[in-house]
């Protein structure tokens, strides 16, 4: 084991729980942050493996970014090719897009042919994420641990750009 991103002493003080390596070298990790109030409830308790916050860092592990989560999420997996990463809400299987900017663009929810309910995503892998060779859309597998079955969203992001320049002063 060796230590690649050192103890944040900021004011985010973030502690990762789970991290995954993007294909162009990044690492994202999600986990908790003091930076935004501990939600309440069971969200943040009874989800041992969610967190709240998701940070994203260069090649040479330095933090870029960091965004609060609109729900504890259990899951993350990188999108193929150094697009973004995906992260999935343990509750109702809701699966948010960032792109690497940090940016979310994109929300996929389960609608009437699944009843609008799924169970848990209550572990860390609990999230896949691969591109389809045949189409290039991406397949979204999300684990429903209660009910028994398998989530499975089709993302289309063949054609999102990321804006990318310097800030001017």
């Amino acid at each position: 084991m060796r230590e690649i991103v050192p103890r944040d002493t900021s004011r985010a003080k973030f502690d990762p729980l789970m991290a995954v390596r993007s294909d162009d070298g990044s690492l994202y990790a999600m986990g908790r942050s003091d930076a935004w109030e501990r939600p309440g409830g069971k969200e943040a308790g009874w989800i041992w493996m969610g967190g709240w916050a998701l940070a994203r860092y260069d090649k040479a592990n330095s933090r870029q970014w960091i965004v609060r989560l609109p729900e504890v999420c259990p899951g993350l997996c990188d999108i193929p090719g150094g697009r973004g990463v995906m992260a999935g809400y343990y509750r109702l299987g809701h699966v948010y897009h960032y792109e690497p900017g940090g940016l979310l663009i994109g929300i996929a929810k389960l609608g009437d042919a699944a009843g609008n309910q799924t169970g848990w995503m209550d572990n860390t892998a609990a999230l896949s994420v691969n591109r389809d060779p045949r189409d290039g859309l991406l397949d979204v597998f999300g684990e429903d641990s209660w009910l028994n079955r398998m989530i499975w969203y089709r993302v289309d992001d063949r054609n999102i750009k990321t804006v990318e320049g310097k800030i001017l002063q």
